[in-house]
């Protein structure tokens, strides 16, 4: 058995989680966390221990819940097998986003209806890497923006198609008016998206 006795990620700021490829320890492994990270433990799918920023000998004071499960002995140097995920905990920026094929009737054009689209870019964070790791990552074993993105597609469309006619219409825009105001449109779509994503454990920074 392969033992890998120094576990950390060098990553770049696109990755959101990275699985690390080697899944046997020691408990004389040290684990390196670096700053805007945290890493979890898995175990048979369970999400189990959770560290911040720093430097971690792999001892079972260090792993309550991970020794839980598998008891390992106290003192010296004893092997274990789990899962180590790193997650990045900076703002991501410039995902992109773009909805098209929108039914915009407009009032004051006698409710001719338009097809319309809108486009633009997001920045998001992690806050709740367990439940990030738990509700999305599954078996992947890297989730990056491209990833986020195609994930929460589906969702970011159909709430724009819904959302956004009946704010033009509230505003009682006409077709040549849609680009007026867009800080406060984006504001409300932002708070409409993130709802549909703040349970998988991210959250929108900026949305525009």
């Amino acid at each position: 058995m392969s033992i890998l006795h120094v576990i950390r990620y060098e990553g770049d700021n696109k990755t959101l989680v990275y699985k690390h490829p080697q899944e046997d320890f020691t408990t004389l492994s040290q684990l390196v966390v670096h700053e805007s990270q945290n890493a979890l433990l898995m175990l048979h799918g369970q999400a189990l221990d959770l560290f911040s920023p720093g430097t971690y000998t792999m001892h079972t004071g260090n792993i309550p819940l991970l020794n839980k499960l598998i008891n390992l002995p106290f003192g010296g140097e004893s092997p274990f097998h789990c899962e180590v995920y790193f997650v990045n905990m900076a703002e991501h920026m410039s995902i992109p986003w773009g909805v098209g094929d929108i039914i915009f009737r407009d009032e004051k054009n006698k409710n001719y209806p338009f097809r319309i689209g809108a486009n633009g870019e997001m920045s998001l964070v992690v806050t709740d890497p367990r439940r990030l790791i738990e509700r999305l990552v599954g078996t992947e074993s890297v989730l990056d923006n491209q990833t986020i993105s195609n994930y929460f597609r589906s969702a970011i469309i159909q709430e724009i198609k819904n959302i956004l006619p009946r704010i033009f219409q509230k505003k009682k825009y006409s077709i040549f008016d849609l680009e007026t105001g867009l800080s406060e449109t984006s504001g409300i779509l932002k708070d409409i998206v993130n709802n549909q994503i703040s349970g998988y454990g991210i959250s929108l920074v900026q949305f525009w």
